[in-house]
C-alpha cells in the first residue's frame, strides 16, 4: 500500500513532495518495529478484552522494586482475510472482532507475539499471528512511545 501511494504521487505533486513522503513514511515504519521490552520485567504476561478492546495485561516492576497490575490497548492490528495485519497509525486494533483463541506467546523478532484464529469474508478460521512491538515498562506501566 504504501509503495503504491508513493507511485501516484510524483504524477500530481513532483519528486520533491515525493521525498517528504517516503521520508515520513520510513520514519513511520521504523518505529514500528523496535523490540517490545516489557517482557524482560513483567511476569503473568496476558491476552485480555475490556470494554471492546485487546489488551496486554501484565504484571510489572518498578524501579523501586515494587509490582503493579498494569495493562495497554494493543495498537494498530487488524484481521485481513484471517490475518493478522499491522496499520498505520495509533488507531486501537480491531481484530479482536473476527478472531478468538487469542494469546500472547514470548518470542519472535519483536519478542513478542499475538496468536490466535482469524475468520475470514468466507467464514473460515485461519491459524493468525503477528509480532507486537514497541511496547515497554515504564515504571510499572505497560506504554507504548507514541
Amino acid at each position: 500500500m504504501f509503495v503504491n501511494i508513493t507511485r501516484s504521487v510524483p504524477a500530481i505533486c513532483g519528486a520533491g513532495l515525493l521525498a517528504a513522503v517516503f521520508t515520513v513514511g520510513a520514519s513511520t515504519v521504523a518505529s514500528a518495529q523496535q523490540r517490545s521490552t516489557f517482557q524482560d520485567s513483567c511476569s503473568n504476561i496476558r491476552y485480555t478484552e475490556q470494554d471492546g478492546n485487546a489488551m496486554i495485561a501484565a504484571d510489572c516492576r518498578r524501579s523501586n522494586g515494587s509490582v503493579n497490575a498494569a495493562t495497554v490497548v494493543i495498537k494498530g492490528i487488524d484481521n485481513s482475510e484471517g490475518k493478522l495485519t499491522h496499520t498505520a497509525g495509533n488507531n486501537p486494533s480491531s481484530f479482536q472482532r473476527s478472531c478468538e483463541n487469542m494469546s500472547i506467546q514470548m518470542g519472535g523478532p519483536s519478542g513478542v507475539m499475538l496468536m490466535g484464529s482469524c475468520r475470514t469474508s468466507q467464514g473460515n478460521y485461519l491459524d493468525a499471528s503477528t509480532a507486537i512491538w514497541d511496547v515497554n515498562n515504564i515504571e510499572g506501566e505497560l506504554k507504548y512511545p507514541y
